[in-house]
């Protein structure tokens, strides 16, 4: 009973994490944008995470293609906005993966390292700009005749950043 109710309880903190993070976000981006000094993290701004908690938010291949991208201007600046999690992710020895991103033709929705599982699409990292994108057609960056149809769930902000997220294909 004592495990089934501290089980609960890692579930409810999970939850409210994950309705902290835009907030937070927000926070940091407001902060550093007024700031002059060393930029602050977004995990400064949040209260529900675990502080034994120390991996990184990106695997070292999301930051690597990241950078690959900005190197060759093929960015958005939508993806500038967790670019302090890219530089603490970045090693000297991660590759960019050989499908870098996946992206809409307006720029709002990003998919970066995605690789297919099935009927879904798990994305090292998802960016979306707008608040309620439904069904959305994605190319792939390096080769734009790919295309793929991804349902991008509706969230309550308008812009937000997902790691490791798992979406479904939709049907052709």
């Amino acid at each position: 009973m004592i495990r089934a109710w501290e089980a609960w309880q890692q579930i409810q903190r999970q939850r409210a994490h994950l309705a902290e993070i835009p907030i937070a976000q927000l926070a940091a981006l407001t902060r550093n944008l007024q700031a002059t000094g060393q930029p602050v993290p977004t995990r400064d701004f949040l209260v529900f995470v675990d502080p034994d908690d120390t991996r990184r938010e990106f695997a070292p291949a999301v930051a690597a293609a990241l950078l690959d991208l900005e190197r060759e201007d093929r960015s958005h600046p939508l993806l500038r906005a967790v670019w302090q999690q890219v530089k603490d992710a970045a090693t000297a020895t991660a590759e960019a993966p050989e499908v870098r991103a996946w992206r809409s033709r307006c720029g709002e929705v990003w998919l970066i390292c995605p690789t297919i599982e099935g009927q879904h699409v798990r994305a090292g990292l998802a960016a979306c700009g707008t608040q309620d994108p439904g069904t959305v057609e994605l190319f792939d960056v390096d080769r734009p005749l790919l295309t793929y149809r991804v349902v991008v769930p509706r969230r309550p902000c308008g812009g937000w950043f997902a790691a490791g997220m798992l979406l479904q294909l939709a049907a052709s």
